[in-house]
């Protein structure tokens, strides 16, 4: 499974990006009014794409994403799990609920927590 990855000078434009990131249409409403959203706000997205899962949604269009990895270390010949929680932002026009499998964009900084907006709904669990 791959988690993130890493946009190079070759790959299409944020915009266009943005296009090709929502490929579940019938996740996303037509329209909203979120001026911070990357589909219909003044947000481009950038850098590294992710996948999680939410684990909360308790604040107003803010989302905590959970993303667990497993590393080897060949020293001790053991697996070690790991998890990070993501602050993210939930965009009115695709609405993720706890439970929901997620594609994160990285953006700029939105808040002083946020950093990454959800960009689809994923067809997982």
């Amino acid at each position: 499974m791959r988690f993130h990855k890493t946009l190079r000078s070759s790959d299409p434009a944020p915009s266009a990006l943005a296009e090709t990131i929502c490929k579940y249409g019938e996740y996303m409403t037509e329209k909203c009014d979120d001026k911070k959203c990357f589909k219909h706000g003044g947000v481009k997205v950038r850098g590294e794409l992710l996948y999680g899962k939410v684990v909360s949604a308790k604040g107003r269009r803010t989302v905590i994403v959970e993303r667990t990895q497993t590393q080897y270390f060949s020293k001790y010949r053991k697996w070690a799990r790991g998890t990070s929680r993501i602050a993210a932002h939930n965009p009115g026009c695709i609405n993720a609920q706890v439970g929901d499998m997620v594609n994160l964009a990285e953006t700029r900084k939105l808040s002083k927590t946020k950093a990454w907006t959800i960009t689809s709904i994923s067809k997982g669990e």
